[in-house]
């Protein structure tokens, strides 16, 4: 066995709530896409693709909704580089998304304030 895969099992969970997440971007006017290795947690971009596409916030909630996590906060980073707009969502005690969207000014981040929104 190759000793640089890792079988830690996060990455089958991850691919099982990518169907339900992308379903959930593209019925509100999102695009999604996965990056990153998956070993620890789950990093997406998610960007505006139609002028329908609803705000950031409304998003996040609706895909934590589809994934019946309740009332688990949804957490705003801040900004990085590029106008990257960093957030998260906990799966379980060591799982999370951490989703990135970049602000082309028209998501509805101007008003946010960084911890849970």
């Amino acid at each position: 066995m190759n000793k640089n895969i890792n079988t830690n099992g996060r990455a089958a969970l991850y691919a099982s709530i990518y169907p339900a997440i992308e379903r959930t971007c593209v019925a509100n006017g999102w695009g999604s896409a996965v990056h990153g290795s998956v070993v620890t947690d789950f990093d997406l971009m998610l960007q505006p693709y139609t002028d329908k596409a609803i705000q950031i916030k409304e998003l996040l909630y609706k895909i934590r909704a589809v994934l019946e996590l309740g009332n688990i906060p949804v957490l705003y980073a801040g900004k990085s580089h590029h106008n990257r707009c960093m957030f998260g969502i906990c799966i379980t005690e060591n799982m999370y998304l951490d989703i990135s969207v970049i602000d082309d000014g028209t998501i509805g981040v101007e008003h946010l304030k960084k911890g849970m929104i």
